[in-house]
C-alpha cells in the first residue's frame, strides 16, 4: 500500500513481542525495507529469515532483487539459481500474477531485474 516506514514499525513491534518470531516476521521485514529502497537493511533480514528457513525461495526471490539494485551481480545470478532450483516453476509471469504492490513502477522495476538474473518469462 506504499506505508512502508508504518510497515517496518508495525513488524518490529511484532518481533518484540514475540520471543522467537518466526522466519516470516523476517521476510516480511525485508519485504518492507525492500519496498522502502533499502536493501542493505532487508539482505540482513533475508539473511535471519535464511538461517530458519534455509529454503524459503521467497527469502531467495528478495535477495535476488536486492542484490541486483545494488550491483552486486554475482550474488543476484547466484540468488536468482537457488530460487529456480527450490522452484522450478517460479517465473516473471506468476510474479504478475500473485505481486500485491501498488506501485507498478517499482514492481516493473523489480521484474527487470528478476529477467537480468535469468528468471524465465514462464
Amino acid at each position: 500500500m506504499g506505508k512502508t516506514d508504518e510497515a517496518i514499525e508495525l513488524i518490529k513491534k511484532a518481533m518484540r513481542l514475540t520471543p522467537f518470531p518466526p522466519s516470516y516476521f523476517y521476510l516480511n521485514l525485508g519485504n518492507a525495507y525492500r519496498a522502502a529502497d533499502r536493501c542493505k537493511e532487508a539482505i540482513r533480514e533475508y539473511q535471519k529469515a535464511l538461517h530458519l528457513t534455509p529454503q524459503n525461495a521467497f527469502v531467495f526471490e528478495g535477495l535476488t532483487i536486492c542484490y541486483g539494485q545494488l550491483g552486486r551481480e554475482e550474488e543476484c545470478r547466484a540468488a536468482a539459481a537457488e530460487l529456480i532450483k527450490l522452484n522450478p516453476n517460479f517465473s516473471i509471469k506468476f510474479i504478475m500474477k500473485t505481486n500485491p504492490y501498488i506501485d507498478k513502477e517499482l514492481v516493473e522495476r523489480w521484474i527487470n531485474i528478476l529477467r537480468q538474473a535469468g528468471i524465465p518469462e514462464g
